[in-house]
């Protein structure tokens, strides 16, 4: 058993939970609210099953493996540029995340998942941009950006897993009350 991992997941559903049931609430278009949440509760449920995975249960590896490869490239894209239209008045800023989102999704199906962090970093810095609330956007996104580097770490590997989650989930908390506040 990983503890560190294992609390680290439950953490991190609990936050994807508050920030689906915000910007559910938060958010008048149907096709935005349904898009963010559902895309939230995807990651939720890959949680879950890393949660089981590091508490020992060993059938549920591969289905974490895959659900964790959508999530990354699919679920993530799709919350952050969906996210990223909320706050662009622009139709042609919208055209372009949305045509950004399948250029992504096209890669990742037919070659390669290279450019996920790319579409994730420029939706981010669209929410920055364009949000009034700039300085809780960027904070949302510089805690996104160090998600990664906790590999990096010279720490055990429950650590650093546990760690992973942990930033994941304070994003999605800072992310959840710009939600919040979009509606004030």
């Amino acid at each position: 058993m990983t503890y560190y991992a294992s609390f680290g997941e439950l953490i991190l559903i609990a936050s994807l939970l508050l920030a689906s049931y915000k910007s559910f609430h938060a958010i008048d278009n149907i096709i935005q609210k349904v898009s963010i949440s559902s895309a939230m509760l995807f990651v939720a449920i890959t949680a879950s099953f890393g949660f089981f995975r590091f508490a020992g249960v060993e059938s549920v590896i591969t289905i974490h493996d895959h659900t964790s490869w959508l999530a990354t490239n699919l679920a993530m894209p799709l919350y952050a540029i969906v996210t990223a239209t909320l706050f662009t008045a622009e139709q042609k800023h919208r055209n372009a995340l949305i045509g950004l989102f399948a250029i992504n999704t096209l890669l990742c199906l037919l070659i390669t998942t290279a450019a996920t962090n790319v579409v994730l970093f420029i939706a981010l810095a669209f929410i920055a941009f364009f949000s009034p609330y700039r300085s809780q956007s960027i904070k949302a996104m510089v805690v996104l950006i160090l998600v990664p580097l906790t590999v990096m770490l010279p720490v055990s590997a429950d650590l650093q897993m546990g760690l992973f989650h942990v930033l994941l989930a304070c994003h999605f908390y800072l992310i959840s009350d710009v939600y919040q506040t979009n509606r004030q």
